[in-house]
């Protein structure tokens, strides 16, 4: 405390922020309003910068209410008196603890706090001053950080409809856009843009939180269009802060610039902004940071042909979550391990899903059933078809063309027209694929070819003679205009023919992923 008077009679905002720093476990619950007046000698560009005294402002509204002596205190007690109460308290800690990357005690102090906003609010009621709104925003950022977006959304939902009627209106847009950020992610882009629209109407948003808020409707809008791949999309990723930004929101930030790169065919552009997040952030196991980054960084180094890096990567995560074990399976499946991805996907779909999520192992689900010359369950396609007519169409930039042909070939005939004039514009690859039918077995021969150098390999792989294999690939050249073997492994790729990464020489194999031990 000594530390911080000395820095504000010099009146150096660089100290008093260092010492507030240095000493925020005793400042804040119990020097708050000490610490409040040491921060008016602080620029507001100082403060913005720095997540922890980023809270200050939310704080002071709430202990202008909430600060009261501790019950029996007085000005003669020996003891030290504690100037929060009990709410107050569980919020610095949750707070304090969230922005240290303290998941698990922001979570416990989160459950705490809302377990007690519930009991004051059944004893005595709610009223217009009560700090219950910001409590709950809290509740709900530090829910949705930490990778829990069910508690997430039941926090915000109930702070946004507390916050209408209470002198914290300024809490109703924010919750609002935090739901829109939420819904976005788990695929409900219905739900998103609606609470995004609720959060603009609003005119209640103080100076100090215009800025915060409008980064979070920034993120929420470009999740929205890069989810249903509006022609806009790259306009309002491009408005995004630097994956550097100090906002909490960091990860959707990196998780949409890289995702966009991975959708635009860029590989390389995503795989640099996941790897730069990937080791420069903090990642805790089990957050929604560490999730998103995983997953996202999966699938770039797939689309980069680094199928094996992915491997040695998969083996050190701790704790996947639901995205990690799609981009494991999608990781299976590419390099052909089909047994170990169908084991994955089935523990996934046997489990509580996001919306988005369920898409992308459905998605994994067909391009297995195509790959094996399976016909595909009306239902499943039924249900791809759904989500993606719902606008959810950003991972069919990351599926083979051909495999949303064989999704569209178990349509019915107007389910199936309704579902290509969404997915199938003229001159796209799949409408290309559609009409390019390789037999059976031109494609065993292209299959055998991307995992082998030679012709008498593959005609040894396939127990065909060399003129069989040659005979099928004239055939396949034809079909796919192309005039040597390289290309047409390239383009079959391309189109979702085969599976399988480019093969790099003769005694290469598929990388296996031992994912029951």
């Amino acid at each position: 405390m000594e530390r911080l008077q000395r820095a504000v009679e010099a009146d150096d905002p660089h100290e008093i922020v260092d010492a507030i720093t240095a000493e925020k476990w005793w400042l804040l619950p119990n020097h708050f309003p000490e610490m409040r007046a040491a921060l008016a000698h602080v620029p507001p560009s100082m403060i913005a910068e720095h997540p922890l005294l980023r809270i200050a402002q939310p704080l002071i509204l709430l202990t202008n209410h909430s600060l009261t002596p501790a019950a029996g205190s007085s000005g003669t007690s020996q003891q030290p008196v504690k100037t929060l109460t009990d709410t107050g308290e569980l919020l610095v800690e949750m707070i304090v603890s969230r922005v240290s990357s303290d998941y698990p005690t922001a979570c416990s102090a989160a459950k705490r706090l809302a377990d007690l906003t519930m009991t004051n609010a059944m004893a005595s009621g709610y009223h217009a001053e009560d700090p219950a709104p910001l409590s709950l925003l809290h509740i709900g950022i530090t829910y949705m950080l930490a990778g829990q977006t069910r508690e997430a959304i039941r926090a915000l939902l109930w702070a946004k409809d507390l916050a209408s009627e209470s002198s914290y209106a300024f809490v109703y847009p924010d919750a609002c856009a935090k739901l829109a950020v939420i819904f976005a992610l788990r695929g409900s882009l219905h739900e998103a843009q609606r609470m995004l629209d609720e959060s603009r109407k609003s005119d209640a948003v103080p100076v100090f939180m215009s800025e915060f808020l409008d980064t979070t409707q920034r993120v929420a809008r470009a999740m929205i269009a890069l989810t249903r791949m509006d022609h806009d999309a790259g306009t309002l990723v491009g408005e995004l802060p630097g994956i550097d930004t100090l906002d909490e929101l960091w990860p959707f930030i990196v998780f949409i610039k890289a995702r966009f790169a991975l959708g635009q065919k860029r590989p390389l552009e995503g795989l640099d902004i996941a790897e730069l997040a990937f080791s420069s952030r903090p990642l805790v196991p089990g957050s929604l940071a560490a999730e998103l980054l995983t997953s996202v960084l999966l699938d770039a180094l797939l689309a980069s042909d680094a199928s094996e890096r992915a491997c040695c990567l998969i083996d050190f995560v701790a704790e996947p979550g639901q995205r990690t074990e799609v981009a494991r399976a999608r990781l299976l499946v590419r390099v052909g391990n089909h047994d170990d991805a169908e084991f994955v996907l089935q523990d996934l779909l046997n489990s509580d899903l996001d919306p988005t999520v369920r898409l992308g192992a459905q998605l994994l689900e067909a391009e297995i059933a195509h790959h094996r010359g399976i016909p595909l369950k009306l239902t499943l396609a039924r249900a791809v078809a759904g989500q993606v007519l719902c606008g959810s169409r950003w991972l069919l930039t990351q599926t083979p063309s051909a495999v949303i042909v064989h999704i569209a070939d178990a349509l019915p005939p107007d389910e199936r027209a309704a579902f290509e004039r969404a997915v199938l514009p003229d001159g796209s690859d799949t409408s290309k694929a559609s009409r390019i039918q390789l037999t059976r077995g031109e494609t065993s021969v292209l299959q055998a070819l991307s995992r082998t150098s030679t012709l008498d390999s593959a005609a040894a792989a396939l127990h065909l003679s060399r003129n069989t294999v040659k005979t099928h690939l004239s055939a396949v050249y034809r079909k796919l205009g192309v005039n040597s073997k390289d290309d047409a492994l390239q383009k079959a790729r391309q189109l979702g023919i085969i599976s399988g990464m480019p093969n790099d020489g003769p005694d290469q194999r598929v990388p296996h992923l031992d994912i029951r031990s």
